[in-house]
């Protein structure tokens, strides 16, 4: 059976104190003690079909900050999946500065998640790689077949080290 305190305190087990409003049980009393401060008018009987309302209500608010966590869950993933596809398009465009900013955001949403990390890695060394040469960025996009060149170029260079 549940009480509704109705004095200005009253005191439980161990000595703790419940307060105007509180609702209580028997359990938070010692034997006998609730049906005494019943008699005593310092606790309300709450009506069976009272409390199971209230139990009812409880499980229902219970069920929406659930409802409410979960949504918000979802609405974090899905910005950061946007924020990764943003941050895609951006490398893929050779945007780098605004694939770093994407990147970022998705670590603010997951800051421990691997393939963000790694993702904004790649965008930072193509910038850094794109700010170092920008006059072969140049001769690449005017003559594909230069990266041919370099690569046996650089093929050379480690056989003759290698001597």
């Amino acid at each position: 059976m549940k009480f509704k305190v109705i004095a200005l305190t009253v005191s439980g087990f161990n000595k703790k104190i419940h307060r105007n409003g509180d609702e209580v049980t028997e359990k938070d009393f010692p034997p006998g003690r609730a049906a005494e401060l019943v008699k005593k008018e310092f606790l309300k009987e709450i009506p069976e079909a009272e409390a199971q309302a209230d139990d009812e209500e409880a499980k229902n608010k219970l069920a929406a900050e659930q409802q409410a966590k979960a949504d918000e869950e979802a609405k974090k993933k899905a910005e950061f999946e946007a924020a990764i596809k943003d941050g895609d398009d951006a490398l893929s465009a050779n945007n780098y500065d605004h694939a770093i900013v994407a990147y970022k955001i998705a670590l603010e949403l997951n800051f421990d998640n691997d393939a963000a990390n790694t993702k904004l890695e790649e965008a930072e060394k193509a910038k850094n790689a794109d700010v170092a040469n920008p006059d072969l960025k140049k001769e690449v996009v005017a003559n594909p077949a230069i990266l041919e060149e370099l690569a046996n170029d650089n093929k050379k260079n480690t056989t003759t080290r290698k001597k």
